[in-house]
C-alpha cells in the first residue's frame, strides 16, 4: 500500500480485517488468502489521519490537529467534528456510548457520547508530567502507560460517572504498550523487556526478556501472551511459567500492531509503504509445548 497503516481492526470471529491508512484510505482484506476485497476513502478534511477506532455502529478518526471525527458508515454527512486535544491524537477507543482519546498534549480523555448527534461530554481528563504513550480499556477498566515508566490502572463504574485509581506500577523504562485481563497487567518497554503484574496484589509476576529493541505491541489470550517488537520479532509466552514458547520472524523490520487467532498472526508496519503481514502458525503445537515442556 502507498501509505503507512495507522489502524488495524478485526472483529471477533471475522475473517476480514479493516486497515486504515494515513491519508484516509480504507481497505478490507481477507485473512484467509490476503486478498484485498475492497477499498474506499474516509473524509478527514485534508488532515492527516493518525488513528481510527471502530464500534459496531460507528467509527472515530483521530487527526493530526487534535480533532476527532465521529461518523456512522453511510451517513458521513451527519458526522460530529470536535476538538479533543491541543496536539495530534495518538490513540482512540470507541464503543456505543464511550470514546477514549489520548494525544501528544499529555492528556487522556474519556468522553460520553450522545444518541442525538450532540457534542460529547468529557467525563474524565487525566494528565501526566510525562507523555501518555498507550492505553487499553475494557469492562470498565482503564490501563495506561507513560514515557516515565508508570502504568496506571483505573476502574470506572458501570454508569461511568466517576473513575477510581486502583494501582500504579513503576519501572525504569518508557512504556510503549499495555494489555490486561482480570489476572494480569502487562507492559512492553523501550529496553526490550516485558513486565507482568498481578492484577489483584499489584506485585510483579515476571520480567520477560528476549526481544531486541522496543516492545511495541501485546495481545493477551488466556494463559498466552503474544508480543511484537523491533528486529522482526514476535514472541509467544506462557504466562503461568514465564517461558517463551515460540519465536516468529516477520518482514519488514518494524511492527506496531498485531492480532492473532488460533492459526493466523497479522502484523502491521508503521513504515512507508504500508505493509500488512499474515503469518500461518500452529497454535495447537504451541499449546502442546506449554503443557509438556521439553
Amino acid at each position: 500500500f502507498d501509505d503507512p497503516v495507522v489502524t488495524l481492526n478485526i472483529k471477533t470471529g471475522s475473517q476480514i480485517l479493516t486497515a486504515v491508512f494515513s491519508r484516509g484510505a480504507v481497505a478490507l482484506i481477507s485473512i484467509a488468502d490476503s486478498s484485498c476485497i475492497s477499498k474506499h476513502h474516509l473524509s478527514a478534511g485534508g488532515h492527516q489521519v493518525e488513528c481510527v477506532a471502530f464500534s459496531d455502529s460507528a467509527f472515530a478518526c483521530g487527526l493530526g490537529n487534535g480533532e476527532v471525527i465521529l461518523s456512522v458508515p453511510g451517513a458521513e454527512d451527519a458526522s460530529i467534528n470536535f476538538k479533543a486535544h491541543d496536539d495530534e491524537i495518538k490513540n482512540l477507543y470507541l464503543e456505543s456510548s464511550l470514546l477514549i482519546t489520548n494525544g501528544w498534549d499529555k492528556h487522556l480523555n474519556v468522553w460520553q457520547l450522545s444518541d442525538h448527534q450532540e457534542q460529547p461530554t468529557c467525563l474524565l481528563s487525566l494528565s501526566a508530567q510525562a507523555d501518555i504513550d498507550c492505553f487499553s480499556y475494557h469492562d470498565d477498566y482503564l490501563v495506561y502507560g507513560t514515557s516515565a515508566g508508570n502504568v496506571f490502572v483505573w476502574k470506572g463504574p458501570s454508569h461511568r460517572s466517576a473513575f477510581t485509581g486502583l494501582f500504579e506500577f513503576q519501572y525504569s523504562a518508557e512504556v510503549y504498550c499495555v494489555a490486561f485481563d482480570f489476572q494480569n497487567v502487562v507492559a512492553g518497554y523501550s529496553n526490550s523487556e516485558i513486565a507482568v503484574w498481578d492484577m489483584v496484589t499489584g506485585e510483579m509476576s515476571y520480567l520477560l526478556s528476549g526481544h531486541i529493541g522496543i516492545v511495541r505491541c501485546l495481545q493477551l489470550d488466556g494463559r498466552r501472551l503474544i508480543s511484537g517488537g523491533d528486529r522482526r520479532q514476535v514472541r509467544v509466552w506462557d504466562l503461568k511459567t514465564g517461558e517463551c514458547l515460540c519465536l516468529l520472524h516477520r518482514h519488514p523490520t518494524l511492527l506496531n500492531q498485531l492480532w492473532a487467532n488460533e492459526s493466523r498472526l497479522v502484523t502491521v508496519s508503521p513504515d512507508w509503504p504500508g505493509t500488512i503481514t499474515v503469518l500461518c502458525y500452529d497454535n495447537h503445537h504451541i499449546q502442546k509445548k506449554s503443557s509438556h515442556p521439553a
